[in-house]
């Protein structure tokens, strides 16, 4: 009996404490400054989120395909002189041909941290996010070798909804917390013992 009663207790101050949370991050700016007055725990961490959006924003993606031309049996310079001839002959949208890929030829809705992590960091990240769309371009190079790139479309960045920052408001709130805890922990210690330097012998208070 007394452990069911544990937790229903429990359940009881876990559903407190995400109400309480849930307050804070929902607010808008306004009552934000008003519970900061107030000193209320989180709020100051939830404004500055809240009024600086670009923290969250959504980073730009891009779709795109490419050829690939190995360097292994041509070396560097021979790679790059056949993506350029292989250029020269592409014709509207057609795609030119090139050596078997160790990546898919169609890249879905990758962000520039992405594309890098999978060809490396190397002119083509920039590339594919420059290029005007349509077009085949290059060559440029990545961790592999070199690449004709043709960009399909770009999503540039966009600051998201308050609903969607909604998780890292929490975030913040629980840090703050914590550090506000922490905080008076620690001063509950001071108040009991007496810290002592052991390079100068002196006791601080």
């Amino acid at each position: 009996m007394l452990e069911a009663v544990i937790v229903v207790l429990l359940v009881v101050m876990n559903g407190l404490f995400a109400l309480s949370e849930l307050a804070v991050v929902s607010s808008r700016p306004t009552r934000l400054r008003t519970m900061i007055e107030a000193g209320r725990p989180g709020a100051r961490a939830a404004l500055a989120l809240a009024t600086d959006p670009g923290r969250f924003a959504a980073p730009a993606r891009v779709t795109f395909e490419h050829r690939y031309f190995s360097p292994d049996k041509l070396g560097s310079g021979g790679a790059r002189d056949a993506a350029r001839a292989a250029l020269a002959t592409t014709e509207g949208g057609a795609g030119p041909a090139g050596s078997p890929s160790p990546l898919q030829s169609h890249i879905a809705a990758q962000s520039r941290e992405e594309v890098a992590l999978a060809f490396g960091q190397r002119p083509i990240v920039d590339a594919v996010f420059s290029a005007t769309p349509g077009v085949w371009a290059g060559p440029v190079e990545s961790g592999f070798g070199w690449h004709l790139i043709r960009v399909i479309e770009v999503s540039p960045a966009a600051p998201p909804s308050f609903e969607q920052a909604r998780p890292a408001l929490l975030e913040a709130w629980r840090q703050e917390a914590r550090r506000r805890e922490d905080a008076a922990w620690i001063a509950g210690l001071q108040r009991h013992y007496r810290v002592v330097r052991a390079d100068r012998g002196t006791e601080q208070q």
